[in-house]
């Protein structure tokens, strides 16, 4: 009976697997590889700007004058839009110089996306300083109302100048009289980078100025004590009066640089105005000028950390 059993479990053990059904292995899919993991779009680098064709012989005042270059500017555009602006005024003792003596400033200021304005402005014994901080302002208002088609923007108007150019925009930013005269304030002028002068306070210059100095300034200011206070930038430096920042160089060609621009800073600082002192000692008059805007130049490198700073604000 035990033999009759086990023939009957054999047999139906072998017909279960005769009859199991076939899984047929070809439509099986195969395994699917891991999914790479999404890879971030590299970040697309804001174009640097660059300097673009500029624009020569630019006629900003109708007031009368022999040469017409002296009442005109030249406009150095930027790849960049709606640009802040840099006005820059040349120097030479109030008497010679020209607006094309602007070395490496362009291409700098381009870079940092500013458009670049150079002026001229008549020049003594054809005009008295007056006139010619006169003519500075009219320049300043039609760079106001004229800049956007050239790429800048009005609302953003910086000075600039070197020497007896520095003097002249740095009286532009203190006495309101010569920016009203052209429907403007002082609250058109974002910042002044002043590129050593001596004449923030033509009376203390002239206590201890030398028979040379005294010479260049009495042939701009006469001898007239008065005339010397009424065209000194410190005389207009009183609190309340919405005067922009000052980003001030001096040279290390003689000591009186240094001390009379330290006094005019401490006189806007007395007044709550901004200001920052950039020594050059390493450098000459001349040098200050023409290295301004050179590639790794700490004086430029940090007045465009000043300017980018103030930006930052407005």
């Amino acid at each position: 009976m035990k033999r009759l059993t086990l023939i009957f479990l054999l047999a139906l053990t072998l017909t279960s697997c005769r009859f199991a059904p076939r899984v047929d292995t070809s439509l099986l899919s195969p395994p699917q590889a891991a999914s790479p993991s999404p890879t971030a779009s590299p970040a697309i680098a804001s174009p640097v700007p660059h300097s673009i064709e500029p624009i020569f012989d630019i006629r900003y005042s109708d007031e009368q004058t022999d040469d017409p270059r002296r009442l005109s500017l030249d406009i150095y555009p930027t790849s960049q839009q709606n640009a802040p602006v840099m006005i820059y005024v040349h120097g030479g003792g109030w008497t010679r110089g020209n607006r094309s003596n602007v070395d490496a400033k362009p291409a700098a200021f381009n870079q940092h996306g500013f458009v670049f304005v150079s002026v001229d402005y008549r020049l003594i014994p054809d005009v008295d300083i007056a006139e010619q901080v006169g003519d500075i302002a009219a320049a300043i208002a039609w760079t106001k109302d004229n800049i956007a088609q050239y790429g800048g923007d009005p609302t953003r108007i910086f000075l600039m100048g070197h020497s007896a150019g520095a003097h002249l925009v740095s009286l532009v930013a203190t006495d309101p009289s010569y920016l009203e005269a052209e429907a403007m304030s002082l609250a058109d002028i974002h910042g002044v980078i002043s590129l050593d002068t001596q004449a923030y306070d033509i009376n203390t210059l002239m206590e201890n100025a030398s028979a040379r100095t005294s010479r260049t300034y009495i042939n701009a200011f006469t001898d007239d004590p008065q005339m010397w206070t009424h065209f000194s930038p410190i005389t207009y430096v009183e609190p309340g009066q919405s005067l922009p920042p000052f980003f001030l160089v001096y040279s290390g060609e003689a000591p009186g640089r240094k001390l009379l621009t330290e006094h005019f800073a401490q006189a806007l600082e007395e007044a709550g105005v901004s200001s920052f002192i950039q020594p050059a000692t390493e450098k000459n008059h001349g040098q200050v000028n023409e290295h301004f805007g050179v590639s790794g130049e700490p004086m430029s490198d940090a007045a465009f950390e000043w300017l980018m700073e103030i930006l930052g604000q407005i």
